[in-house]
């Protein structure tokens, strides 16, 4: 259906330390709950898998878990965007007047290991997010480039150890353009990566 062709795949990569990268495998940390697969920007997951990256408590880089769980365009995420343009007055998305750019919806869990300190108040889900080519560089569509620009829809507030929150983000994007990167995570130099096609 059109609906289907309209959504994508993904996959995610995965960073870890706070001092020098270093991967981790899934079966490190598991009485913690802070698991993840290997990746990178060569070697992506897949959409659901789970990865280690950072995320700042109180000014130090910590490693969480997270997980690309959806990914919207086309009808999904134009009716996404409907639904938030009825519920919120002050903000709202316009409609794209040309159907060379699209929507783009992002869906990811954050989840806080059970033994990470320093949250003496809760914490929000969201994290940085760029968004690449597969070479890693800025989005090229023939001769033109772009810079793309994230906005947060939806963040879960108050979270603390051991609990899962969901983030989605939007952004407008080439609609001919069907594969693209998306890294996650507060530390440039530990973040999950994620190939959308």
């Amino acid at each position: 259906s059109n609906e289907e062709t309209n959504r994508n795949e993904v996959s995610m990569n995965e960073s870890v330390n706070e001092s020098k990268p270093k991967r981790k495998t899934s079966n490190e940390d598991e009485d913690t709950n802070n698991t993840g697969a290997e990746s990178s920007i060569t070697n992506p997951l897949v959409i659901k898998e789970t990865a280690i990256t950072s995320k700042k408590v109180n000014d130090i880089y910590k490693n969480v878990s997270v997980t690309l769980t959806n990914v919207y365009r086309g009808d999904d995420a134009k009716s996404i965007v409907r639904t938030y343009n009825d519920n919120h007055d002050l903000s709202k998305y316009a409609d794209l007047k040309s159907d060379i750019l699209e929507y783009v919806i992002l869906e990811y869990e954050t989840t806080f290991p059970n033994d990470i300190d320093g949250l003496n108040n809760g914490l929000s889900s969201d994290m940085d997010i760029e968004i690449t080519g597969l070479d890693d560089n800025q989005i090229k569509n023939g001769k033109m480039n772009y810079i793309i620009t994230t906005s947060t829809l939806k963040n879960t507030e108050d979270l603390y150890a051991g609990d899962t929150g969901i983030t989605r983000v939007i952004f407008t994007f080439p609609t001919d353009i069907k594969e693209f990167v998306v890294k996650i995570g507060d530390n440039k130099d530990n973040m999950a990566y994620f190939l959308v096609k």
